[in-house]
């Protein structure tokens, strides 16, 4: 099933132009899948954003459909194609989620993905795709959160032309890649006292153990490790008294698990082991030449020489060695990545409300939760732990 934009009076003439936007809210994955050699010919293209694994068709198509098994009634699938006449000129993947009473636009992934964005072929496109789609929800929603908007993107300044506000902001790091022929030429390039240190804690590491490093790219091994690193996440969590979003929806497993069968994605995973003990286990997608670090996990009892820090190092290496252009180190910006490199985009949570029920909702969710969460940070340890175990599966 899917509906046109225009029957709700928004298949509209643009202010910028006479041509007519026709949205139309794709809402099951069989239309995700007609659509879709023209939706990944556009994110390939790679016009509207830069990051643009988490808009590609089988990433989204994968996340639709688990998450539509669910069956929750509080939530409605609304991928928004954006049609110029015959032409396929935008898709921005959306999902409707019942909040407190309100209807509330947000990213498809929210909370599994990492980057917001629309597909788009050009950048001049996004503006009017933009202004079309929230045109076309207003009858629907109450009002839209989009998170992880990369800051000065093309999304980022259209929603905020058309009245949305950035309510968070983080930082996140990625490596560039380009130019570099091996990993000595990339740490040629690091500052001289930062290079030294990273190569003196790795011949301390070595001295001490039997360091091997295995690179991860047999589907067929890929169960073991998703599920080793979502259950070593998943007691990180509960050991530090922190609670997550993703791990606290029950979707996010079953999406964890199907990935090694889900059709058009590409998985790589990098393994850190002393011996044969695994104390560092890092996967993450390959799209469009770049690495895109989604989890990981460490073991305890070697925080001494610094394994994460190390590891990234290799995963760098290993990048490197597979003509990767880059990699995406997702937020944080975390002490231990910027190491590696000093290159950060903002990242930015957009609100905008529609109707007065969305605004106290957004309201809700833009300064009442995130004061709760900085409180609950403040309290003690043993107090907060069994909090953080009501809200992680």
């Amino acid at each position: 099933m899917s509906f046109i934009a225009s029957g709700f009076g928004a298949s509209l003439s643009l202010l910028e132009s006479t041509e007519i936007l026709r949205v139309e809210f794709l809402t099951d994955v069989e239309q995700l899948s007609r659509i879709g050699d023209r939706w990944e010919a556009l994110n390939r293209a790679r016009g509207s954003d830069d990051v643009p694994f988490f808009q590609s068709l089988a990433w989204c198509r994968h996340v639709a459909r688990v998450r539509l098994a669910a069956g929750s009634s509080r939530l409605r699938l609304s991928v928004a194609a954006v049609w110029r006449g015959d032409a396929l000129i935008g898709v921005w993947p959306l999902v409707l989620v019942r909040t407190v009473g309100s209807w509330i636009a947000r990213n498809l992934d929210d909370p599994f993905g990492q980057f917001a964005g629309v597909v788009a072929e050009r950048s001049g496109d996004v503006a009017q795709i933009v202004e079309s789609v929230m045109r076309a929800l207003r009858p629907v929603a109450d009002g839209m959160l989009i998170e992880a908007v990369i800051g000065g993107s093309a999304l980022q300044k259209a929603m905020a032309q058309h009245g949305a506000r950035s309510s968070f902001r983080q930082q996140a790091v990625f490596v560039d890649l380009h130019g570099y022929a091996s990993f000595k030429d990339f740490e040629q390039d690091m500052k001289g006292d930062t290079r030294r240190r990273l190569r003196n804690r790795m011949k301390r590491l070595r001295q001490a153990f039997d360091v091997r490093h295995h690179v991860v790219t047999d589907r067929g091994r890929f169960e073991g490790i998703l599920g080793a690193v979502y259950e070593g996440r998943r007691q990180w969590l509960l050991s530090s008294g922190r609670a997550s979003p993703a791990f606290s929806d029950s979707a996010f497993k079953p999406l964890i698990d199907e990935l090694p069968v889900a059709s058009g994605i590409e998985l790589l995973g990098f393994v850190l082991a002393l011996g044969d003990e695994e104390i560092s286990q890092h996967w993450g997608f390959i799209y469009a030449g770049r690495y895109y670090w989604y989890m990981s996990t460490l073991k305890e009892g070697y925080e001494q020489f610094s394994p994460g820090l190390l590891h990234l190092g290799m995963i760098i290496e290993g990048c490197i060695e597979r003509g990767l252009d880059g990699l995406e180190l997702m937020p944080p910006a975390s002490r231990y990545k910027l190491e590696w490199s000093d290159q950060v985009r903002d990242v930015e949570t957009m609100i905008i409300p529609f109707t007065l029920r969305g605004q106290a909702v957004l309201r809700l969710d833009s300064d009442v939760i995130p004061a709760a969460r900085r409180l609950a940070r403040a309290l003690p340890d043993a107090v907060r732990r069994p909090l953080a175990r009501l809200f992680t599966r």
